[in-house]
Formats: C-alpha cells, structure tokens, sequence
C-alpha cells in the first residue's frame, strides 16, 4: 500500500540520511548520508541535543521528512546493527502476499512470490551455508573463539519457517524435520 511506501521511506530517511548511532560514552557517531554531506545540519543535529530521539520504527515513521530545512527530529540506535535489525522487523510487519530480498549479486530487489522462485533461493542459500559450514569445521579446529553453538542456535532461529519459536518445529537447510535432533544446544 502506498501508506507503507511513504512510512518505509520515512524510515530510510531518518537513518541512512540521518542516522546516528550513540556510543558507550553516551556521544553519538553520525552514519547518515545527509548529515555527513552538509556541516551545518550535523552542527546544529549535535548541537539541538532536545531533538536526538531513539529510534522506533513505529514511531519515527510518523516524523516529516523536512528537505528545505533542519530536520525537527533526529534519531539513534546503540548500533548500525540495531538500525538495520529494527528496520528488517518492521518491514517484515506490513501485510503483504510475498515475500522479497536483495540480490547483492544483481543488485536487485526480487520479489519472492511463487514456489520457483522461492526453490531457487533457497538453493543458492544452501550453497552459501555449505561454504559457511566448511569454514567452521576448518576454523573451529584451530580458533576457541568461534562459537560454533551460538552460530548453530542462530541458524536454527532463523530458519524457523512455521512461525513457532520452538528448536523443535524448525526446517533446517537440507529440508529434513529438526524435530529429532537439536543443533548445538
């Protein structure tokens, strides 16, 4: 709907144009795009400490998008990850019949939208785990540090197409039921 459109580039503005990111030692560090281009905005975004909010999609969504001006508002996460985390998780909220991806090798949005498209996707991610898994076996013989469970229990969520966060009710990558064994808990 374009009521999503307009909140999902409500959103892209406020953070890859004018995003910040706060630090442990409670500053901030600037990663949009608008702030970093023009001195002044970041001058007075640093400076107007009243208008740095935390970001809420749901919230933030609501913000106007002001082009001739100073924005009323800029907003923060604890990191670039959370940005994106947050962003991921609204638009995964807005009701629509499909589903779609960035495609980093044709630098295009895919709409996912039947079963062949979806079966081709899903075999280029077992082709990218593969190469995941062969890495970890190589790695985790020689590094501590690598997590292999942590990394398992990751994959595992994530891979829960039924919408139960149950280990139990999770596909795992070559398409047999997890009901019967547990992956790295």
């Amino acid at each position: 709907a374009d009521a999503d459109i307009e909140k999902l580039a409500t959103l892209y503005f406020f953070t890859v144009e004018f995003g910040l990111c706060k630090q442990q030692d409670n500053t901030f560090k600037v990663y949009g795009a608008g702030l970093l281009s023009s001195i002044a905005e970041l001058q007075h975004a640093i400076t107007a400490k009243e208008k740095i909010k935390k970001f809420d999609p749901d919230v933030t969504c609501q913000e106007e998008c002001i082009i001739t001006s100073y924005q009323n508002a800029y907003y923060y996460t604890d990191s670039f990850e959370e940005a994106k985390e947050q962003m991921r998780n609204f638009a995964d909220s807005i009701q629509r019949p499909f589903g779609v991806r960035y495609n980093p090798y044709t630098q295009e949005v895919e709409v996912l939208s039947n079963a062949q498209k979806i079966t081709a996707f899903v075999s280029e991610l077992k082709g990218d785990l593969s190469l995941v898994c062969q890495a970890m076996r190589k790695i985790s013989a020689n590094d501590e540090q690598l997590d292999v469970d942590s990394i398992a229990n990751m994959l595992q969520t994530t891979l829960n197409v039924r919408g139960d966060r149950t280990p139990g009710n999770s596909v795992s990558p070559d398409n047999s039921d997890n009901s019967q064994h547990s992956v790295g808990a």
